[in-house]
């Protein structure tokens, strides 16, 4: 239900403005594996059956076929009746989105964490956090950090693998657990 009101609004929110988003925009990050099918279309899988069975949580066939056919509206991946493939490298935001439809697609990840968390043996992932005491004022350098090693991390495990056989997620979230100051 709160997806659908979030949905809605993120619909409605520029109807004044010039551009609206697209319902195959809605979808890409209203829907967790959009990203995932783009990723294993770039591993090599080459149907919906390959696709189907490589996921962790499974999604009916005929989400796949919409989400292939709205990958392709996008530009993110090509088809021809023998192959599929990805368009580019990378599919990436800017580096602060400020947008309910990012909003929304991040909040879908971290229940995916959560349930990661639980479901998945600690040997096929890597969960933890650190509770840190900082100047505020230097929040935008962590910030640049971050960003500049999530660039590293794409560079040194996903543009440069030679063999593309699975998909992470890989999140980080910073955020303050404490009121800021006013001085």
């Amino acid at each position: 239900m709160k997806n659908r009101v979030l949905e809605d609004l993120i619909r409605h929110k520029n109807l004044g403005k010039r551009h609206l988003i697209s319902d195959a925009q809605l979808r890409y990050y209203s829907n967790w594996y959009y990203p995932l099918i783009r990723e294993l279309v770039a591993s090599g899988a080459t149907d919906v059956e390959t696709i189907q069975k490589k996921m962790r949580w499974q999604i009916d066939e005929a989400k796949i076929k919409t989400a292939i056919e709205d990958l392709k509206n996008l530009g993110f991946i090509e088809t021809t009746p023998e192959l599929m493939s990805v368009n580019s490298e990378v599919v990436a935001t800017s580096p602060e989105p400020n947008s309910l439809e990012i909003k929304l697609f991040q909040k879908i990840m971290i229940e995916k964490a959560m349930d990661a968390l639980s479901s998945t043996d600690r040997h096929e992932r890597d969960i933890r956090s650190a509770t840190l005491s900082i100047d505020s004022s230097r929040l935008p350098d962590l910030k640049r950090f971050v960003h500049a090693m999530l660039g590293h991390i794409i560079e040194t495990f996903e543009a440069k693998a030679e063999k593309k056989n699975s998909v992470i997620q890989f999140n980080v979230q910073t955020f303050y657990l404490t009121k800021l100051n006013e001085s």
